[in-house]
């Protein structure tokens, strides 16, 4: 039996693979802020799910960047209870197997490469917009090499500071994200007007256009609950906003919407243990 599991900054989900090839019994539940409580429940859950049977290999994410070793959150605005702690280690002493850590969205892209809206070949770019704003590149198939970590959504986007009107860099996270947008207007995203919509798909696809310019992609993947769940973001407003804005290239890439919404992450992981 193999474990996969997706913390992110609203839900934690888990499930298992009785062979590697398929994903069962998923659950979900919202992620504590505490990492002590999280990886309580996440322990709990596993023994529940797994049922006193041997836990061969455990592959899943986490939202935010990684220890050079892959073992611990070390940044991310989403989940600050959870950096610096040791889930990989933790993981390992609990259930005596190997485990595989990646980025959530990194694991989401992989996902939709090769279950979902992305293809197995070629160069792919997978942007997901739900409480943050994450991303990552596959090329062939594979998550890209890098440095620290594939963070789309820290990219500043009012860099005079005038959206916004506060004393910051507005980063894509801060101007889109889910959680920035209800904190600023009290409410939800999808109970905005249509003109707020109009404003938040234009900072989206100047970010777009940062990642066509940059990655070079042939097809982008829209992803997380802001795209797939009733909101004012459409690949149709995005593709206009983006003909204004993309120059130097003679043809947008294909945009097309996550075909495995919020159970991205669990495809990817379950994509790392069949390698």
């Amino acid at each position: 039996m193999k474990i996969l599991f997706d913390i992110g900054g609203t839900n934690t989900r888990l499930a298992i693979s009785p062979n590697g090839r398929r994903i069962e019994e998923i659950i979900m539940w919202p992620t504590p802020k505490d990492y002590v409580d999280g990886f309580g429940l996440i322990r709990e859950n596993i023994l529940g799910l797994s049922e006193e049977k041997r836990i061969k290999s455990i592959s899943g994410c986490l939202a935010g960047p990684l220890s050079p070793e892959k073992d611990m959150l070390i940044g991310g605005p989403n989940l600050e209870g959870w950096i610096a702690r040791p889930i990989g280690k933790d993981l390992e002493r609990s259930f005596r197997c190997p485990v595989n850590l990646e980025n959530d969205a990194a694991l989401a892209a992989l996902g939709e490469a090769h279950y979902g809206a992305g293809k197995p070949k070629g160069i792919m770019a997978y942007i997901t917009i739900g409480t943050g704003v994450g991303g990552a590149r596959v090329i062939d198939g594979k998550i890209d090499k890098f440095s620290v970590g594939f963070e789309p959504g820290h990219q500043v986007i009012d860099v005079d500071r005038l959206a916004l009107n506060t004393s910051e860099h507005g980063t894509l996270e801060e101007l889109i994200g889910g959680r920035a947008i209800e904190t600023r207007y009290g409410d939800k995203p999808w109970h905005l007007d249509k003109s707020e919509w109009e404003k938040f798909s234009r900072w989206l696809a100047a970010g777009l256009n940062n990642v066509m310019v940059m990655w070079s992609p042939e097809l982008i993947v829209l992803g997380g609950s802001m795209i797939t769940k009733k909101t004012g973001f459409t690949i149709h407003q995005l593709e206009k906003d983006l003909r204004q804005m993309l120059k130097i290239f003679p043809d947008l890439p294909k945009l097309k919407k996550s075909e495995l919404g919020d159970l991205a992450g669990l495809y990817g992981a379950l994509q790392v243990l069949r390698k």
